[in-house]
């Protein structure tokens, strides 16, 4: 069980019997105190700092200090930990890729600014320089956005390419119905739109309601 330790207990300074500090401050006086006694040749104990013991007793102290067993039983604690409590299996799976083995360029952070519409600015520059500067990012981003419209039209003038070539490839080739005689004067304009539709290419027409 941890026994407690009041910080506001005062205490005697080893160096200056005078001297009565509070546990939780007396640590910054040693620090201090020391600089006033050179001539002192009192040493720092290893499990607290705050133990100034005569250099010929430290072997002694070591033995009985209270702060001792803080350290052995958290050595001890660590020592009857199970480390293969959850052991980890290891899992050889063979593979042939190797991320080494690829040509890819490193990522440039001033191109990836420079090629898309990012908002850059110079602040170590004379005002000439950072207007100058101010005026070619203006350009720099009307630049972009140009761009990025042509090949925007581009890519939707090569989709309407495709649908058109996709659509001519599965139009269903059906007879002339005005040559037939399907389509009558008679018959009704839905229905005729709807058949027109058909010939047209669609494959699941769509009937109206009436």
């Amino acid at each position: 069980m941890e026994i407690y330790i009041n910080p506001e207990e005062e205490i005697q300074c080893p160096y200056d019997k005078s001297h009565m500090i509070r546990r939780k401050w007396m640590n910054c006086h040693l620090t201090k105190c020391k600089r006033n006694h050179p001539e002192t040749t009192l040493v720092e104990c290893d499990f607290n700092f705050n133990h100034r013991i005569p250099e010929s007793e430290l072997q002694y102290h070591h033995q009985i200090c209270p702060d001792r067993r803080k350290l052995e039983i958290a050595v001890v604690k660590d020592d009857q930990v199970d480390l293969n409590k959850f052991p980890i299996i290891n899992h050889n799976v063979p593979t042939e890729e190797c991320w080494d083995n690829e040509n890819v360029a490193s990522y440039d952070p001033e191109k990836y600014c420079r090629d898309n519409e990012i908002i850059r600015r110079k602040d170590v520059a004379s005002a000439a320089q950072r207007r100058q500067f101010r005026l070619e990012e203006r350009k720099r981003i009307d630049d972009v956005r140009r761009r990025k419209e042509m090949e925007e039209a581009r890519r939707n003038e090569i989709a309407a390419t495709r649908q058109a070539a996709f659509g001519a490839q599965n139009r269903i080739n059906l007879p002339d119905l005005e040559a037939t005689g399907c389509i009558k004067e008679e018959t009704p304009q839905r229905v005729a739109g709807i058949l027109d539709w058909i010939q047209m290419g669609a494959k699941r027409p769509v009937i109206p309601k009436k």
